[in-house]
């Protein structure tokens, strides 16, 4: 037979520890995600810079940005060789 369960329930009981009162306390201090927003569109139009309204007409007019024959290996090694010899 279980065994009987006096009046107090275990879950409504603080177990020495303190909750938070706020579950993401870091969350609730500095700028919220859309003030940060309006401060990047601010420096953006600052700089004369606009997103990319045309994704696709973007890729396009970058997609010379990778040599289609060149693997991301021989794209790494040439960075470290540069790498090592800026360090001499």
């Amino acid at each position: 037979m279980p065994a009987k369960r006096n009046g107090s329930s275990s879950t409504t009981k603080q177990r020495g520890r303190a909750r938070p009162k706020a579950p993401y306390a870091s969350l609730t201090q500095g700028p919220t995600p859309a003030d940060r927003r309006k401060e990047l569109e601010k420096r953006m139009r600052q700089r004369g810079l606009a997103p990319i309204a045309d994704f696709d007409r973007y890729l396009e007019e970058v997609s010379d940005f990778w040599p289609e024959d060149e693997t991301c290996d021989e794209f790494m090694s040439w960075l470290r060789r540069l790498r090592r010899e800026g360090q001499s």
